[in-house]
């Protein structure tokens, strides 16, 4: 119910995190098709954000917190008003599930990873695909660079993957046995972890 604690046992298994740029929120995805949003501090449940048609695989706030974007197993990606709790808009075209959402630094774009091994970069204020870049399998994980010009990609296969989002030239290195599941790029661009 609306007392949830985010910290307790659930029965609900949750798939995806994110913390709000100001430290206030925390957005939760989950099998259950929702999106719970909590206080940090308090850890209560403040909205319940209710659209997707199957599990909430990734969750990303907009650089200015006013948005929240969802991608599903439904194949869709949903930008929701925080402020309202209302969807404003869903973007579809993905042959399967989105495992990765992630917002540029200025809000203007979003990257999606998904299991039908397509990133695609989409224009959010028209909701509209700008760019496909097909990998060799799933995409698990998607990230961006501060500037928002290399794109962090983790493959199914154990593979990273590093794309010039403009000329879409890339650099994969096979470093793992199995799927990357999560990738990120250090703040000065020099370094990446993934798991």
């Amino acid at each position: 119910g609306a007392s949830e604690d985010i910290f307790a046992e659930s029965p609900i298994a949750k798939l995806s995190m994110a913390l709000s740029p100001d430290g206030t929120k925390i957005a939760i995805g989950s099998f259950g098709r929702v999106i719970r949003i909590y206080n940090f501090n308090t850890k209560r449940i403040t909205a319940l954000l209710i659209g997707h048609a199957g599990g909430v695989r990734s969750v990303a706030w907009s650089p200015n917190g006013r948005q929240l974007t969802s991608g599903s197993a439904d194949r869709t990606i949903k930008i929701w008003n925080v402020e309202t709790n209302r969807c404003i808009k869903t973007l579809t075209g993905n042959a399967d599930a989105i495992f990765s959402v992630v917002w540029n630094h200025d809000g203007t774009q979003l990257v999606s990873g998904s299991r039908d091994g397509c990133i695609k970069i989409w224009d959010t204020s028209t909701g509209t695909c700008t760019k496909i870049i097909e990998m060799p399998t799933h995409i698990w994980s998607v990230t961006l660079d501060k500037e928002g010009k290399f794109i962090l990609a983790g493959i199914h296969n154990g593979t990273i993957g590093v794309i010039n989002k403009e000329t879409e030239a890339r650099s994969l290195v096979k470093n793992h046995d199995r799927a990357i599941f999560a990738a990120t790029i250090s703040h000065n661009n020099t370094l990446y972890a993934a798991s």
